[in-house]
């Protein structure tokens, strides 16, 4: 696999860093309404134009036997198609929209100049690169599985989570060319 790095200048991944560790700190400053993190489920980050990616991936999960809770965030009403919507939570899905979520302001989050990418990556400015860590704070579970919207397990992925590297690091970290 090519090493994605290459593409990012070293200035740009300071910059990253910079955002990201400032957009972490504002996230922990606020407390999280799980005072108690409990048992295991997955969270797929995504709406708008990645709609039809989660129902794909929703559909593929339950086909394949993950029966555990599922949770969707998105990014406010814009991002919210009630016809897909209905379609996916008849999979027993969960939805949160991360601009209300617990009267947590994330617009304001993104309106921090100190959060800003540069210019080379424009969707950046829409939050989705800062909703995946804000999902993963603020979901009830203690065990969590985070899908990009666009992959689709063509397995149970339940298997990560009795894995060696899940046991040793609490965490399975995999390139997004590897089949779950």
């Amino acid at each position: 696999p090519r090493d994605w790095s290459s593409d990012v200048c070293s200035s740009d991944l300071t910059t990253i860093q910079k955002s990201f560790a400032k957009a972490s700190k504002i996230f922990c400053q606020n407390s999280l309404p799980y005072a108690d993190f409990h048992g295991t489920g997955a969270i797929i980050c995504g709406g708008g134009s990645y709609l039809p990616s989660v129902f794909v991936a929703v559909k593929a999960m339950r086909y394949h036997g993950w029966n555990l809770p599922i949770q969707v965030w998105y990014l406010g009403e814009k991002e919210y198609d009630n016809k897909l919507v209905s379609c996916i939570k008849k999979y027993d899905v969960d939805f949160v929209n991360a601009c209300t979520f617990q009267g947590f302001s994330f617009s304001r989050v993104l309106q921090n100049e100190e959060i800003c990418f540069s210019k080379r990556t424009p969707h950046a400015s829409s939050g989705g690169y800062l909703l995946k860590s804000f999902a993963l704070l603020n979901c009830p579970f203690e065990h969590v599985l985070l899908l990009d919207a666009d992959n689709t397990p063509v397995k149970n992925p339940y298997y990560i989570f009795d894995s060696e590297q899940y046991k040793q690091y609490g965490a399975y970290l995999d390139r997004k060319s590897t089949r779950l």
